[in-house]
């Protein structure tokens, strides 16, 4: 009988930790599908991309001026890309290669020139067509030249014509390669900026050279990595306008939190100037969870823009660092520390004992 009764405590224990509900129980990363019958698939299409209709790539010259236009042609990307798999290594130009996308078929091109050590001009391009020829043609005779089109069923770009091979000298000793652009140097440098997103134009020059090979001006490597950056993470006058849909959604989907953004005019255009935030949570974290005492501190900005970036940080019953507001402001002065310790008072009131220590002002 004590045996049993030893069991039935073990059980009715075992019962108390035991979770009726099976959908809320803790489930790994591969166990969370076993909760998720018939769940719906969400494809999101990236529909931010730039257009390619106006992309060439006769400019040769690191001048100014050609630059500067360089700068404002844009790549169209095709609505409906077909998955092909090629080597974008070693792309393929024989007969009847297909590409995705008429703007993969002239990163392809330029990647084909570059490995194969030759230079290409084009005599036509257009969205649905383009037209090359070996830019040694005169000096050199040499007969390569390319046809590709886009297919009647669907946007994919073949190889029409390209009758035959090099007869040219290499251009590898070439101070200036002129078919690497600023989009090739864009789609060769956007993994290593992935991988780090501070790394400068001079490096990436470097890893240009060691892998393909070939010396790029530092000007074009800059303009091909600003083109990576915007792809990847969207320029600095969108993301400005995205600051107020994404205080729309922390106020409503965090009700009681803030949210403060503060802008001047200048040249009747709306400039950044200072920025708020307080989660809810973390409000009452601080107020109900932790010790009465703040930490405030500032560190500099070192992207593009210039600034401060202010903190407040408590610390919690585990002696751990617990963020309670930050802050965005240009120049350390003053009035931006006055106005952010306001808007620090606004988040948390005047809590009884409360001790700041800073050096900040």
């Amino acid at each position: 009988m004590q045996r049993q009764a030893n069991s039935n405590a073990e059980q009715d224990k075992d019962n108390y930790f035991f979770n009726p509900f099976a959908e809320n129980e803790h489930v790994g990363i591969d166990e969370e599908v076993i909760y998720q019958e018939n769940a719906p698939i969400h494809v999101v299409d990236c529909c931010n991309e730039e257009k390619d209709e106006k992309y060439c790539s006769d400019d040769d010259s690191e001048d100014e001026s050609e630059m500067e236009m360089d700068m404002e042609s844009e790549i169209e990307v095709e609505a409906d890309e077909v998955i092909l798999e090629y080597n974008k290594e070693d792309p393929p130009m024989s007969v009847g290669t297909s590409y995705p996308s008429m703007k993969e078929f002239k990163l392809a091109l330029s990647q084909h020139a570059i490995k194969h050590e030759f230079e290409y001009n084009t005599a036509k391009s257009a969205p649905h067509r383009i037209r090359a020829y070996c830019s040694r043609r005169d000096e050199d005779k040499c007969p390569w030249k390319i046809y590709a089109s886009k297919a009647n069923d669907s946007g994919t770009v073949m190889v029409r014509k390209n009758p035959s091979g090099h007869e040219c000298s290499s251009t590898r000793r070439n101070k200036k390669v002129k078919n690497a652009t600023k989009h090739w140097v864009c789609d060769k440098v956007k993994y290593w900026i992935i991988a780090d997103a501070t790394i400068g134009a001079a490096e990436l020059k470097k890893k240009l050279k060691e892998h393909h090979k070939v010396s790029v001006h530092y000007k074009r490597v800059y303009m091909g990595k600003e083109l990576a950056l915007k792809q990847l993470y969207g320029d600095w006058e969108s993301s400005f306008d995205n600051l107020y849909r994404f205080k729309e959604k922390v106020e409503s989907t965090c009700p009681g939190s803030i949210v403060v953004i503060d802008h001047h005019t200048i040249n009747e255009k709306i400039r950044f100037r200072r920025f708020f935030l307080a989660f809810k949570p973390c409000i009452e974290g601080f107020l109900n969870g932790c010790r009465p005492y703040l930490a405030i501190d500032n560190t500099f900005l070192t992207g593009k823009f210039k600034g401060q970036l202010a903190s407040a940080s408590a610390v919690d019953g585990h002696n751990w660092l617990f963020l309670v507001c930050l802050g965005v402001f240009d120049p350390e002065t003053n009035e931006n520390w006055i106005w952010f310790m306001q808007q620090l008072r606004h988040a948390i009131g005047s809590p009884r004992g409360l001790a700041i220590c800073t050096d900040c002002g």
